[in-house]
């Protein structure tokens, strides 16, 4: 165990356990049981569109719920809603019906995860074991029914609508031990700062604003700002390359197994990210780390456009931890770090938001449409050119000016 661990922490190590094993088993999965009903890619699209669609209306609302009622309550009730309507969704296979059930599904699941991260944040601030030691262990969680796919599916998709109902009932029961700050306005940050020193240096007035309020003022600073936009573009494309990659692998004849084994190596990649992140890279400057996330998914994206084989693909889920999983990690860090206490839950699920709700949506509906028209893999080809472009080389361009600029003053 970390050093520092007490019993205290064991309902966060299994939180992150089985949320991320019903995620797993769930969104892993999803797509490749609509391509066997038969559904064309662009409706696949459009399915895989709803849960970002929803987020949009679902995630602030029970982000503001949650800070401003009980945080551990509204988590439970978002756990088991979502738990209720994963039984209910194999009971048609209409696409009508699917629309329906699936709006109401991601009504409550796109919120577990943002919603779980502020309790959590909250509850480590000031404490030894570190964010990263609770997020790996959600990391092994997610490779465990992504290894055993073939014998948990047994030939039979339909079985991961209960598995994913299962574990979400267990996580429902393991949040109900977590010990939770629910009257935070008056505690300091990781860093030692009340709200009125967090407003001063974001350029608030001291007096408590609404949630929305606080927001708007928020992104004005340029770290939110750029982490709120990188996100778009990193929901963007690993929106089509989750969504998309069962389908791309059954097409070249893998089975249940075989995409299993792909998630669980971009799972297992992020392992050795998480045990080194806050020694090697909390000295490193935020913007040169999304930079370097975002240089390995343009790598990412372009070995899957030329993947026509199995192994490639493997390559290409090598690079997940490098990219994904740094660039993630640093944008939930540096919000916490950068917003108020009394609005940190609306901070994380706006960001939850525009990650898994804006960008998810141009990456599942317009790329689905898309790789209707020009292909799965050019669609691949194409997401890897914005990634190098917005996130890597724009950026970079604008450091080289800023320096230069700093030079001649």
């Amino acid at each position: 165990m970390p050093q520092g661990f007490n019993k205290g922490y064991l309902p966060f190590f299994l939180f992150y356990v089985f949320v991320f094993m019903a995620i797993a088993i769930f969104t892993s999965f999803i797509n490749v049981y609509f391509y066997q009903l038969g559904f064309l890619v662009s409706q696949i699209g459009i399915l895989t569109a709803l849960g970002p669609l929803i987020s949009m209306a679902s995630q602030p609302m029970w982000g503001v719920l949650s800070d401003r009622t009980n945080k551990r309550r509204v988590l439970m009730i978002v756990l088991a809603g979502a738990a209720i309507m994963s039984l209910i969704i194999p009971l048609n296979s209409s696409f009508i019906w699917l629309v329906i059930v699936l709006l109401i599904y991601w009504s409550f699941a796109t919120s577990l995860l943002p919603l779980g991260d502020a309790i959590t944040l909250q509850f480590l601030e000031g404490k030894a074991v570190k964010y990263s030691a609770l997020r790996i262990v959600g990391t092994l969680g997610f490779g465990l029914p992504s290894i055993f796919a073939g014998v948990l599916i047994g030939g039979n998709i339909g079985r991961i609508f209960y598995y994913n109902a299962f574990f979400l009932t267990i996580t429902c029961l393991l949040v109900s031990f977590m010990p939770v700050k629910e009257k935070s306005t008056e505690a300091e940050d990781i860093h030692g700062q009340t709200d009125e020193q967090e407003q001063e240096q974001i350029g608030e007035e001291p007096e408590v604003q609404s949630g929305f309020s606080a927001i708007s003022k928020l992104i004005k600073n340029k770290v939110v700002l750029y982490v709120y936009l990188t996100s778009f573009i990193f929901g963007m494309t690993m929106s089509f390359l989750h969504n998309f990659i069962g389908i791309r692998m059954t097409a070249l004849g893998a089975h249940e197994g075989q995409v299993g084994m792909a998630l669980f190596i971009a799972a297992f990649s992020e392992v050795p990210l998480f045990l080194i992140m806050d020694r090697v890279f909390a000295k490193r400057k935020p913007e040169h780390l999304l930079m370097l996330s975002a240089f390995f998914m343009g790598l990412r994206l372009l070995v899957m456009f030329f993947s026509n084989t199995i192994m490639l693909i493997y390559l290409a889920q090598v690079l997940h931890g490098f990219s994904f999983i740094i660039h993630l990690y640093f944008c939930i860090v540096l919000l916490h770090k950068h917003s108020p206490t009394h609005i940190k839950s609306t901070v994380q699920t706006v960001h939850a938001m525009i990650r898994m709700g804006v960008g998810a949506i141009f990456g599942g509906l317009g790329g689905g449409v898309l790789a209707q028209y020009i292909g799965i893999q050019n669609v691949f080809l194409l997401l890897s050119a914005i990634v190098f472009i917005t996130c890597f080389v724009v950026p970079g361009i604008l450091i080289i000016i800023h320096k230069s600029k700093k030079r001649n003053l």
